[in-house]
């Protein structure tokens, strides 16, 4: 499947450390290989949404289309991830 970086995610991933923003995009490219295989560190909500887990840093992608647009990238401990998109993404490990 096509990997869609919105603006947020872009400015989250230059946020990252280089060593972690490497091992996210690693396991982004991963998930948009095989989406619907068994990841330990993803976590599929409904609707086509699901949060991929990298220490304290999560991403939020939508599966649409044949496309995973990754809509948000941050660093949270323990918080709500986002509630923009009308879902509340719980950041617990």
């Amino acid at each position: 499947m096509q990997l869609i970086l919105t603006k947020s995610a872009i400015k989250g991933l230059r946020a990252m450390p280089p060593r972690e923003a490497e091992a996210m995009k690693a396991k982004l490219e991963t998930f948009a290989v095989s989406p619907f295989a068994n990841h330990l560190w993803a976590k599929a909500f409904g609707d086509g949404v699901t949060r991929i887990r990298h220490g304290d840093w999560r991403a939020v992608c939508e599966i649409d289309q044949g496309r995973i647009i990754v809509l948000v990238l941050r660093w949270e401990t323990g918080g709500r991830l986002d509630e923009r998109y009308g879902h509340a993404y719980p950041c617990g490990v």
